[in-house]
């Protein structure tokens, strides 16, 4: 049986075995025809929570937190939080809020802080016309006086958190879903949240014995839901959680990069011989086409649970048996890598704790079975975005 497979920046063919079990994602569900419109409906009308014209009004003070540009990947040709965050301020302006007592914080846990080009291009013009530059900023976890700590849970989990949610009458979270870890309580406690927070599901005890992060039911959401449900007692919370479908390419690159393909691409094979930091720019330039299917709002454990069910929808695929062994073979991205280049850290990450972990119960392959990994681990580091290393 003959594949085409990613390699790095690369398309190669390889052989496999008859009877290896190729899986494949659903096809893509059909985008929402007017994506604000399902914004500002999902405002008015909350799974668990008043509407948001019962939550302010004038002399509210909002902080609208956003995901940073992590996810999805490739980063998308027009980022779907841009719409989404562009809907609420029109909602929050329509209801007496003032835009001086509004503030936009991109919720980067303890990644690196992004750029003013990069903010821009995920909030689109029009947001950023209205609350940037000033009204903009980048979530600070070792900043003592942006941040308050709230104790602990019954269970001991610390909660420490942006300083921003306490000073707010509401926080509204804008999400963009594209894998099950995310969202949920996620949002808050790991985007808005410091390392003394993070590091009660972040560990390697919890990340080996409780399960995959993929799993709602593992060790990892346990610990934050109970952050989570700790952190509203004290605060007033909002999510909007949007589900993406999974069309990667627009229609012409999508028959391009099409795997099903049964020979590489006449450009791929005119490539080949081009030093791997062009094909890395090239690969850097290319955009997605994924689109909103789902949009809901409202208390964020109530608001995940519909938005897994969508994705599950979009993106689940049931194998039956484990597999004796299992082939991945992974192209140059990873979330840690958005609008910067990969490293062999990121790549090594991307597939062990990542890709690997794209299961919900058991994993692909057994126990004592056997991973192939594919990826040319190509050396070399961002000179800024990978200074820690």
């Amino acid at each position: 049986m003959r594949r085409l497979v990613f390699y790095g920046d690369d398309l190669v063919a390889v052989d496999l075995p008859e009877r290896t079990r190729v899986v494949e994602a659903p096809p893509p569900l059909e985008p929402l025809p007017d994506y604000a419109a399902r914004v500002r409906e999902a405002l008015r009308n909350p799974v668990g929570s008043p509407p948001i014209s019962e939550l302010v009004g004038p002399g509210s003070r909002v902080t609208i937190a956003f995901d940073d540009p992590c996810l999805p990947l490739p980063p998308a040709w027009r980022d779907p939080r841009g719409p989404a965050v562009e809907a609420v301020l029109e909602e929050l302006f329509s209801l007496g809020v003032r835009r001086e007592d509004v503030e936009l914080v991109c919720a980067v846990g303890l990644h690196r802080k992004w750029s003013e080009k990069e903010l821009r291009h995920l909030l689109g013009k029009r947001v950023w016309a209205v609350m940037g530059p000033a009204r903009i900023t980048n979530h600070d976890a070792e900043d003592p006086a942006g941040v308050v700590d709230l104790g602990a849970t019954p269970e001991g989990y610390r909660v420490e958190v942006n300083r921003k949610i306490m000073e707010s009458d509401l926080t509204v979270y804008v999400n963009v879903n594209w894998t099950s870890m995310n969202g949920g309580w996620k949002s808050y406690l790991v985007g808005l949240g410091t390392y003394r927070t993070i590091r009660a599901h972040h560990n390697v005890r919890v990340l080996v014995e409780g399960g995959s992060v993929m799993d709602p039911a593992s060790r990892f959401h346990d610990i934050l839901r109970a952050q989570g449900e700790y952190l509203a007692r004290h605060a007033r919370l909002l999510s909007v959680e949007t589900v993406l479908n999974n069309r990667v390419w627009p229609g012409p690159l999508d028959r391009y990069l099409s795997l099903s393909r049964q020979r590489v691409p006449l450009p791929f094979r005119l490539s080949r011989p081009l030093p791997p930091a062009v094909k890395a720019m090239a690969s850097s330039r290319l955009r997605s086409a994924y689109a909103p299917v789902a949009v809901h709002a409202g208390s964020p454990g109530e608001v995940h649970r519909l938005t897994l069910r969508k994705l599950y929808r979009q993106q689940n695929v049931r194998l039956g048996d484990q597999a004796d062994a299992l082939f991945l073979a992974l192209p140059d991205i990873s979330p840690y890598a958005a609008f910067s280049r990969i490293n062999p850290l990121l790549a090594a990450n991307s597939a062990l704790g990542y890709v690997f972990n794209l299961h919900l119960g058991r994993p692909a392959v057994r126990e004592g079975g056997v991973m192939v990994l594919l990826q040319p681990f190509r050396p070399g580091f961002h000179r800024r975005h990978h200074l820690p290393y």
